[in-house]
C-alpha cells in the first residue's frame, strides 16, 4: 500500500495512464497470496525466499484442478441423428442454390 501511495504521489495522471507492459496492471491482493503459496510449495522455498515478481507466464503454468462437487454427470452422452433426416438435409443442400436456400418458406 505504501508503495502505491508513494508511486502517486510521484508521477502524474498522464504517466499514470501510461501502460508499459503486464506488469502495470494492478494484482488483486488474494491472487498475489495464491501465487506466493504456490511458489512456496512447488519450490520449497521458506518465508526467507525473494518473492518472485508476478507475470502471466506463472498463472499459465500453475495447475488448477476442479473440485468433484463441481462436476455432473451428462444426462446426454451422445448425439444421435437420424439417418433419413441426415440423408434429406444433404441432398436438399446438393440440389438448392445458396439463394433457395435462405428462402424463408414458414415459419
Amino acid at each position: 500500500m505504501k508503495k502505491r501511495k508513494a508511486l502517486t504521489e510521484t508521477k502524474s495522471p498522464m504517466e499514470l495512464s501510461a501502460i508499459t507492459g503486464l506488469a502495470d496492471f494492478p494484482v488483486p491482493t488474494p491472487l498475489e497470496n495464491l501465487m506466493k503459496k504456490h511458489e512456496d510449495g512447488v519450490d520449497g522455498g521458506g518465508a526467507d525466499a525473494p518473492p518472485k515478481e508476478f507475470n502471466l507466464d506463472t498463472i499459465k503454468n500453475m495447475e488448477f484442478s476442479v473440485p468433484p462437487s463441481f462436476k455432473i454427470e451428462l444426462a446426454v452422452s451422445a448425439v444421435v441423428e437420424d439417418e433419413e433426416l441426415a440423408r434429406q438435409h444433404k441432398e436438399l443442400v446438393e440440389t438448392k442454390s445458396v439463394a433457395e436456400l435462405s428462402k424463408l418458406s414458414s415459419v
